[in-house]
């Protein structure tokens, strides 16, 4: 199974712009999940392709590039005994 973060990312993006959000309004996220990151395609990390979209973001919206939210990754995963960590 897959979850493509890029898009959730989008929907956050849509919102500050809607919204007209400034960075200060931008919450940091806590991602924790089982699943990977597939490898980046076109050669451009999904870190990367974020930056990209919410500097897009606030320049169409603000005049000034934003700053992605800080997101802090969890990993939830399995030990071989079956102990979650």
């Amino acid at each position: 199974m897959n979850k493509d973060f890029i898009k959730d990312m989008q929907k956050i993006a849509e919102l500050v712009q809607n919204e007209r959000l400034e960075q200060h309004d931008i919450p940091d996220l806590l991602v924790i999940s089982d699943m990977q990151f597939d490898e980046a395609a076109g050669g451009k990390t999904a870190h990367e392709k974020i930056v990209e979209l919410f500097a897009r973001v606030g320049l169409q919206v603000l005049d000034h590039p934003l700053q992605p939210p800080n997101i802090i990754f969890g990993m939830s995963t399995h030990t071989p005994l079956g102990t979650q960590l």
